[in-house]
């Protein structure tokens, strides 16, 4: 799951909040939420971590 959104373009500062919060701290549901996400969503997202 992490794969696919690194593959989408999701930084890597978000990609490590997300491991690091694990399957009980909601790192599962935020994935999949993003997972769903558009392009300009994820863009967004980058540039609110920068």
């Amino acid at each position: 799951m992490l794969a696919d959104l690194k593959k989408r373009g999701l930084s890597s500062a978000l990609l490590q909040q997300i491991a690091e919060a694990g399957i009980e701290g909601g790192g599962l549901e935020t994935a999949g939420a993003l997972l769903a996400a558009s392009s300009s969503e994820i863009d967004s997202l980058n540039s609110l971590q920068s």
